[in-house]
């Protein structure tokens, strides 16, 4: 994934500073590999142990924050 707003993002999620973030996550669903664009499902048919790997519940991924309301850059410069 390309960059983020860190400060954006600390603001929206936390809003009081306590936390910093360092990475962004993409999260999605597995699905059957019949069901990918064949450039997404050779990958996966060429190697047997992705077929079998385990994924962590989402719930060890995520922090659990309450979300704030954060204006938008075009609202912060007045233009929104």
């Amino acid at each position: 994934m390309g960059g983020f707003d860190r400060d954006r993002v600390a603001a929206l999620l936390v809003g009081d500073g306590t936390l910093t973030p360092l990475a962004v996550v993409a999260v999605g669903r597995r699905v059957d590999a019949g069901q990918l664009d064949e450039s997404l499902a050779a990958p996966e048919r060429a190697t047997p142990e992705r077929a079998t790997r385990q994924r962590l519940p989402i719930t060890d991924l995520l922090l659990s924050v309450r979300p704030v309301s954060v204006p938008t850059v075009a609202e912060r410069d007045g233009r929104g």
